[in-house]
């Protein structure tokens, strides 16, 4: 989907507005309109050249965030600042919390477990390429279960 700078614009007043009482709140904008929209006049022949400048978009597909509301807020007032947002958008949107799982649409997925972390299995060590002397392959030696490059 394609949002304007205007659009974007007007979520993000109705946002500060609403953010204005609160101190250590913070807002970030993750997209930014930077591909720019040009236009023809209407009843215009084919042919003659590009059009002129209209305005500046982007394009933010489905999963995208693009308000970031941080700052040390309680949930039910950025929830009310990013609804009265959503409606300046185009598009259907969805509020989401970092403590919250991965969702996909509207289907919560099972959190996802952390893999276990063991010391050896994950060092990496660097050889040279030639080993110059008997020395070099002593020492070139690798203990089991390390990887080497």
């Amino acid at each position: 989907m394609r949002l304007t700078a205007k659009q974007l614009q007007a979520a993000e007043v109705v946002i500060k507005r609403k953010l204005k009482v609160i101190k250590t709140s913070q807002i970030w904008m993750r997209v930014f309109p930077d591909l720019p929209v040009c236009v023809k006049g209407n009843e215009t022949r084919m042919g003659k050249g590009k059009g002129s400048f209209e305005y500046w978009a982007c394009r933010v597909p489905t999963g995208r965030v693009v308000f970031e509301i941080g700052g040390g807020i309680r949930e039910e007032i950025a929830r009310d600042a990013l609804r009265l947002a959503a409606t300046k958008l185009p598009v259907l949107t969805d509020f989401i919390s970092r403590s919250a799982g991965p969702k996909l649409g509207s289907i919560d997925l099972p959190p996802i477990p952390p893999k276990p972390i063991t010391g050896a299995s994950y060092k990496i060590v660097r050889r040279p390429l030639q080993p110059t002397s008997v020395v070099d392959q002593e020492t070139l030696k690798v203990p089991v279960g390390e990887v080497t490059v």
